[in-house]
């Protein structure tokens, strides 16, 4: 692989972490509420105008990428609570006298569905939003992705 391509797979991923941690909220893995904002449009939206204000975006940039976070989040809302759901399921299945494993399989491979249902509308949210950016301001969220990366790896 050459290292043009090196270098926009590499900013891809970054700018990709970035929505899968709000796949993983809107999810329900995560945070369970602290700091989650996967469950709050209104945090969201300040969190995307502040992060892409770090990359110079102009104010329809930001509208674009909020409108498209929003649009994404009320996706998710509906995949967590069939997720939930289906954990609540497990739960029940798994209090019964009897284990009925057919049934704990069909519970486990809905969630499979789910989770790459998830991945889809996040990953098409993340084409849509890189989208909106130009090709400096990916590179430059590409960086400051790459520096609060290490710095979490050093602390973490």
């Amino acid at each position: 692989m050459n290292s043009c391509w090196k270098k926009r797979l590499g900013i891809v991923s970054i700018i990709g972490g970035l929505f899968a941690s709000g796949c993983a909220s809107a999810q329900g893995w995560g945070h369970h509420g602290r700091g989650d904002w996967g469950n709050n449009p209104e945090r969201a939206g300040k969190m995307v105008s502040r992060l892409l204000s770090k990359v110079d975006a102009s104010d329809e940039q930001k509208k674009k990428v909020a409108d498209i976070v929003k649009s994404a989040m009320g996706d998710m809302k509906a995949i967590r609570d069939k997720s939930r759901d289906g954990r609540r399921a497990t739960a029940d299945l798994l209090a019964k006298p009897t284990i009925d494993r057919a049934a704990l399989e069909g519970l486990r491979a809905e969630q499979i569905r789910l989770a790459e249902s998830a991945s889809r509308r996040m990953t098409e949210a993340l084409a849509d939003a890189a989208e909106v950016l130009t090709p400096e301001q990916r590179a430059k969220l590409g960086e400051r992705m790459k520096s609060r990366m290490e710095g979490h790896h050093r602390h973490g």
